[in-house]
């Protein structure tokens, strides 16, 4: 996988792991979270086009197709808890898909994502980022001889059109912060990602919506 990160986050989220090593986590949560893009943005609204993604490389990886994975230096602590469970994806037991449904043939949304796990979270501190993917591979864009291959030539790879992570926190109550990436491709051809990073203190049980011009996210956090 293909994580982005500035220097200061690598270091900061390392901090973080070896920080838990020793700590018992306050409370395990189950996560639903539901990622959609909007198939069109309203007049007025824009969102910021980047080069490139950029979002935390130290990030657990879900356990969808295979176990989940967990950053190099991660704690025994965070060893512990895959061992428990621990940031395992499923489907079952899902309470948007009805909802994810009816926006999708409202043709304004496609649902790019929409899993559910369970993760522990300690008092007063940030969870290890989670990191998500969803929507069609996309080409990664070639350049041969300085000039940038048409999307219909041959590409050796392809890249996720959504990327990036979302991290919780407790402490008087949940948080959220989502730094989400989706990729588009501008009026002259050329590739962009569009980030969302929002913050969203979080009621236990209650269903909340962050949004974007390109991107929402819904999410129920249960103890």
């Amino acid at each position: 996988m293909n994580f982005r990160a500035t220097p200061l986050r690598r270091l900061a989220l390392a901090v973080l792991a070896l920080g838990l090593s020793a700590q018992a986590f306050a409370g395990w949560y189950q996560v639903e979270v539901m990622i959609i893009a909007h198939n069109s943005t309203a007049t007025g609204e824009s969102s910021r086009e980047l080069p490139y993604p950029d979002y935390p490389a130290d990030a657990v990886l879900l356990g969808i197709a295979e176990a989940p994975h967990l950053p190099e230096q991660a704690s025994t602590a965070l060893q512990d808890a895959v061992a428990n469970g621990g940031w395992q994806a499923g489907t079952d037991a899902l309470t948007l898909t009805e909802m994810g449904r009816r926006m999708t043939e409202s043709s304004k949304y496609r649902v790019l994502f929409h899993q559910r796990w369970r993760q522990p979270v300690d008092d007063g501190a940030m969870a290890v980022p989670v990191y998500l993917e969803g929507g069609e591979p996309t080409p990664v864009p070639v350049v041969l001889n300085g000039d940038l291959l048409p999307d219909d030539a041959p590409h050796p790879a392809t890249e996720p059109e959504l990327q990036g992570t979302l991290q919780l926190s407790l402490s008087r109550s949940l948080q959220v912060d989502t730094d989400l990436w989706l990729a588009g491709t501008n009026s002259e051809g050329m590739r962009y990602f569009s980030p969302m990073r929002e913050s969203r203190r979080l009621g236990e049980g209650e269903l909340h919506y962050l949004d974007s011009p390109r991107l929402g996210v819904l999410i129920r956090v249960t103890p």
